[in-house]
């Protein structure tokens, strides 16, 4: 089938005759089903570079397309469990009032991945370098939400990334900076001792880091944000960690289990009908949910 025709299709100007639907699903290596099915909705809140291809925008829409109507069919619909903020919110009183109204205790949220799973996103490991984001997901309304973390950066940079994917669902033209939510969101200013005596220090930083579960270079952001640094510490600091890192070692291990517990659970149920039930070979319905997954 030529482009002419799916381009046509895709503009709706090539009817979708049952023959042409066999033939699209011929040239895709997919069921009929599969391209005759209504497309689910896609909202992409995290804004994307002005500069990134168009092709790679079109793919990452186009898999999140698919991930939404096979997820579907695997957990059932869902919808976006993010409260609706005031109109006179800051990014600080967001941050609050999200850790409240998911019930999160004070000091560092052990796993956010869990948390944001136990809400009903669906957070699936896939390689997101393409699109220049560590987290990039859809929230569209009356579906469930779907988060795609980067399987390429530190288990830090991708607690933060999906901190920031919270904040973009939260943000507002008004200006609420979603670096700000993320940073407030994972690491309460009210709740951080900065430092005992004196100014922070190298050797506090590294243990921020590690308590908190934030990258080294966010910590001094938000420690520079709030006013417990000067700017002048805050170049030192950054030079320093640029030169040394920091002595930091544990990371929080955050891995999604959502969906891998479920397909596990309808592989062990029903076997290969699992894989037919979301219109997939068993092979591709390991690549595109199971990838990397642990144990």
């Amino acid at each position: 089938m030529s482009q002419a025709v799916i381009s046509g299709i895709e503009r709706g100007r090539t009817p979708f005759a049952p023959e042409v639907a066999q033939r699209l699903a011929g040239a895709l290596d997919v069921s009929v089903e599969l391209v005759t099915s209504p497309t689910p909705a896609v909202r992409i809140v995290a804004p994307l570079q002005s500069s990134l291809p168009a092709q790679v925008t079109k793919t990452l829409t186009a898999e999140l397309t698919l991930a939404h109507f096979h997820l579907r069919r695997l957990l059932g619909g869902g919808s976006n469990p993010i409260p609706v903020p005031g109109s006179d919110r800051g990014a600080k009183e967001l941050a609050r009032q999200l850790r409240e109204s998911w019930a999160v205790p004070a000091g560092p949220i052990s796993n956010l991945v869990a948390l944001v799973e136990q809400h009903g996103v669906a957070c699936i490991v896939r390689d997101t370098s393409a699109v220049r984001l560590d987290a990039v997901g859809s929230w569209p309304d009356g579906d469930r939400p779907i988060v795609f973390l980067n399987n390429r950066v530190s288990p830090r940079e991708r607690r933060l990334a999906l901190a920031l994917e919270l904040g973009h669902v939260l943000a507002r033209p008004d200006g609420v900076d979603a670096h700000e939510f993320a940073a407030e969101f994972l690491m309460p200013s009210a709740d951080v001792t900065w430092c005992s005596v004196g100014p922070l220090t190298w050797t506090r930083l590294g243990e921020l880091e590690e308590h908190w579960g934030l990258p080294s270079r966010a910590v001094l952001v938000h420690a520079r944000r709030v006013g417990a640094v000067s700017a002048t510490q805050h170049r030192h600091l950054t030079s320093l960690v640029r030169e040394m890192g920091t002595k930091a070692a544990r990371a929080y291990a955050e891995e999604p289990s959502l969906v891998v517990a479920a397909v596990r659970q309808v592989e062990r149920d029903d076997g290969g009908q699992a894989a037919a039930r979301m219109l997939l070979s068993p092979g591709e319905l390991r690549r595109r949910f199971l990838a990397g997954a642990r144990g």
